[in-house]
C-alpha cells in the first residue's frame, strides 16, 4: 500500500480512495454465533466477512448475484483474499471502478460470482456533506416558526450522529489534541488519521529494511521488517529499529545466545549485509540491530525521525 502511494505522488497525482460500501471484518473478528454458523456451512480460515452494507452502494446490474451480509469475499478480480489489510490494498487506486468478487455464501455453502463498482471516496464524502447542510438547513427552517434552534454544539453531535449511525466530523472538529486515541467501536471515525499516516509512511519508506534472522545451519529462523533510526558517522554505524521476535527463543525458560543466530540485512535496493546485536527487550518487543556503513557501496541512507514511527 505504502508503494502504490508513493508512485501516485511521485507522478504528482492524488491518491485515488475506492469507497467499498460495505463494512467488513477479518473472519477470526467475527462474533461467535458468526463464527460457529460459517465453520458449519462453509468452513474457511481466509477471507474477509461482509458485517454491513451501505445504501448508496451498488453492484453491477450484470453480475450473477448480489453482494449480502454475511458474505465471505474470497477472491478479487482473480486474486486469493487473505485478510482486510491484503484487500484494502486491492481497493487502493481503483476507484469508479469495477471489481469482480468470489464469495462464499453460509446460506448454501456455495461460490458466488459479484461485480461490485467502486464509488470515489471523495465524491461521497462530499455528498454526504451536502445532505448533512441540507438537512440542517432544512431543520433552521422549521425551528425559526418559534421552536428552540440548535446551537453549535448540537450542530456537530447531529451531524455525527445523523441517521442512526457515527457519522465523520472534518479534522478540525475530531482532532482535540496530538494524544486522541483512535475510535475503536467506529472506524469511520479515524478517517482523519489517513493523511498524517501516509506521509509518515512516504518519510519512513527509503528508511525501511528487511532483517532475518539464520540458524547454525543456514536455516531462516525469522524474518521482520526493520527501520534505519540512527547514522552514527564517528563510528561508521547505521542503527536499526526492529522486533525482538526476530531473535526470541522458542521458550522463555531458555536463555538467550547472542551467538545462536546470524543476522542479515537487506536494504532497499536487494544489497545484504550482516548485521550485530545491539540490544533487545521481550516485554517491549525490541531489539536494536547495527550495520557498519562502510559495507553500503556509495548508497545514501537517511535515517528517519523516531516519531514517524
Amino acid at each position: 500500500m505504502a508503494s502504490k502511494c508513493f508512485q501516485f505522488l511521485k507522478e504528482s497525482r492524488m491518491v485515488p480512495r475506492g469507497w467499498f460500501g460495505a463494512k467488513l471484518v477479518n473472519i477470526y473478528k467475527a462474533s461467535l454465533d458468526e463464527l460457529e454458523y460459517l465453520n458449519k456451512e462453509c468452513p474457511t480460515t481466509k477471507g474477509v466477512l461482509v458485517t454491513e452494507l451501505a445504501k448508496e452502494a451498488t453492484d453491477d446490474v450484470h453480475s450473477e448475484a448480489r453482494l449480502e451480509i454475511g458474505d465471505v469475499i474470497v477472491k478479487c478480480n482473480g486474486k486469493d483474499v487473505d485478510s482486510l489489510m491484503e484487500f484494502t490494498g486491492m481497493l487502493l487506486g481503483k476507484a469508479d471502478q469495477t471489481l469482480d468478487l468470489v464469495v462464499k455464501r453460509a446460506m448454501d455453502g456455495k461460490e458466488k460470482q459479484v461485480k461490485r463498482k467502486l464509488l470515489d471516496y471523495a465524491k461521497v464524502e462530499f455528498n454526504e456533506e451536502l445532505d448533512d447542510q441540507n438537512s440542517i438547513n432544512d431543520e433552521d427552517d422549521q425551528n425559526s416558526s418559534g421552536d428552540h434552534k440548535m446551537n453549535d454544539e448540537q450542530y456537530h453531535l447531529h451531524k455525527y450522529y445523523r441517521g442512526g449511525r457515527r457519522r465523520k466530523l472534518s479534522s478540525r472538529e475530531v482532532f482535540i489534541s496530538r494524544f486522541r486515541r483512535f475510535d475503536i467501536s467506529n472506524e469511520l471515525a479515524n478517517d482523519f488519521f489517513d493523511n498524517g499516516a501516509r506521509v509518515a509512511i512516504l518519510k519512513a519508506s527509503p528508511s525501511v529494511v528487511s532483517v532475518v534472522s539464520i540458524d547454525q545451519d543456514g536455516n531462516l529462523v525469522k524474518a521482520c521488517s526493520g527501520t534505519i533510526v540512527k547514522h552514527a558517522v564517528s563510528q561508521g554505524t547505521y542503527t536499526i529499529l526492529t522486533s525482538a521476535s526476530l531473535i526470541e527463543p522458542v521458550s522463555r525458560k531458555k536463555s538467550y545466545k547472542a551467538d545462536k543466530h546470524k543476522i542479515s540485512v537487506i536494504l532497499m535496493y536487494g544489497k545484504e549485509v550482516e548485521g550485530k546485536l545491539l540490544g533487545f527487550d521481550f516485554h517491549y518487543k525490541l531489539a536494536a540491530i547495527t550495520i557498519k556503513s562502510d559495507e553500503i557501496e556509495r548508497v545514501q541512507i537517511h535515517p528517519v525521525s523516531i516519531r514517524h514511527l
